[in-house]
């Protein structure tokens, strides 16, 4: 048992470090003047139906396939995400949708908010009637810190230790 405790207090002392060295977050593209963040659109969505916003956020996935020729493209901000429905067109105009490994194309979108959209199975969604691309996204590689690669060999070193001397004591144990 004083084993265990050893190595958890070793565990906790080399992770703090590793913590902070978070990386910085990467830069945003300041807020549209009128435009609303996903989040605030799904909070007039679900109050007032067919009201005409103007929202802004990254396009996030892909441009899926919506009924009459059109595309469905998640826009995100904040951690909230709305589905918006626009044209074909528009959504080829999208050279990057976010993803782990890069930050999609940023949004401008003036379209009007259906709460309960029957045309899109009941979604809360955006009918777009103007889309603008305002910055293209970019690639955001994602470093290895060398830190959290050394915890983790000397994690999985200690495992196997841990894992060696528990089959040792136990063979001593039924022998």
């Amino acid at each position: 048992m004083r084993w265990l405790a050893l190595i958890m207090s070793c565990a906790v002392g080399l992770w703090s470090p590793v913590s902070a060295f978070a990386l910085a977050p990467l830069p945003q593209v300041p807020l549209t003047k009128g435009a609303l963040k996903p989040a605030q659109v799904v909070e007039i969505g679900l109050a007032r139906d067919g009201v005409d916003v103007l929202v802004q956020g990254e396009a996030i996935g892909e441009a899926l396939v919506a009924p009459g020729g059109k595309r469905w493209v998640n826009v995100l901000g904040d951690g909230t995400a709305v589905g918006v429905v626009l044209e074909a067109v528009d959504a080829r105009a999208i050279e990057r949708f976010g993803e782990y490994r890069q930050r999609g194309s940023t949004l401008v979108v003036r379209g009007v908010v259906n709460s309960a959209c029957d045309e899109h199975g009941g979604d809360l969604d955006v009918h777009a009637t103007s889309v603008r691309i305002i910055d293209q996204g970019y690639s955001s590689p994602h470093a290895v810190h060398p830190l959290k690669l050394a915890f983790a060999a000397l994690s999985a070193g200690l495992a196997m230790l841990l894992w060696w001397r528990y089959r040792r004591m136990r063979r001593l144990t039924y022998l």
